[in-house]
């Protein structure tokens, strides 16, 4: 099973796609793929909170903020992943492997798929970064794009796809193709 869950920052996805993750794994096990390169006090809080927050679930943490790839050692452990999150890898991939950001695309794309012939279940977690009304950079605006491009080709992969908001998972059940 495939499941995409994306909302805003502090939406509840995150522990929505956690509570998913134990629900379908057939052994109530789940490998927790955290993406987040540790940089900076912000970051340390933020990754000190996601431990917090899974502490009595029964995950196993692999930290792989540049490739997914990692999690075939677990293959035989569990048959659920759960990848958090796309932006966080996009931007690792981007900006400390110097990537260009097709380049990082089509490596997260690799990835997915590799991971994909190994796991039964994999939960994808991603932000929604597209709707504050603000002017970026230009870079800032290519990181947008191509996030919004692998947000729209994993939704469309998904046998389940959920919007979080405000902890409330909005389910679609049917997704069309989205066109910018």
């Amino acid at each position: 099973m495939k499941i995409f869950a994306i909302g805003g920052s502090g939406s509840g996805k995150s522990e929505w796609a956690e509570k998913k993750a134990m629900e379908i794994s057939s052994d109530g096990k789940a490998v927790y793929a955290a993406t987040m390169r540790p940089y900076g006090e912000e970051a340390e809080e933020r990754i000190k909170h996601h431990r917090e927050a899974r502490k009595d679930r029964d995950f196993i943490t692999a930290e792989l903020p540049y490739d997914l790839r990692g999690l075939s050692e677990y293959a035989d452990t569990a048959d659920t992943v759960l990848i958090e999150d796309l932006s966080n890898l996009l931007t690792n991939l981007k900006f400390f492997k110097n990537m260009s950001f097709s380049d990082a695309e089509e490596e997260i794309k690799s990835q997915i798929s590799y991971i994909s012939a190994i796991f039964k279940n994999i939960i994808i977690v991603s932000n929604d970064v597209f709707s504050d009304g603000i002017e970026y950079s230009d870079e800032t605006f290519e990181f947008i794009k191509s996030l919004s491009g692998l947000n729209r080709g994993f939704a469309a992969e998904a046998d389940i796809f959920a919007e979080v908001v405000v902890g409330i998972p909005l389910i679609k059940q049917e997704i069309q193709e989205w066109k910018l």
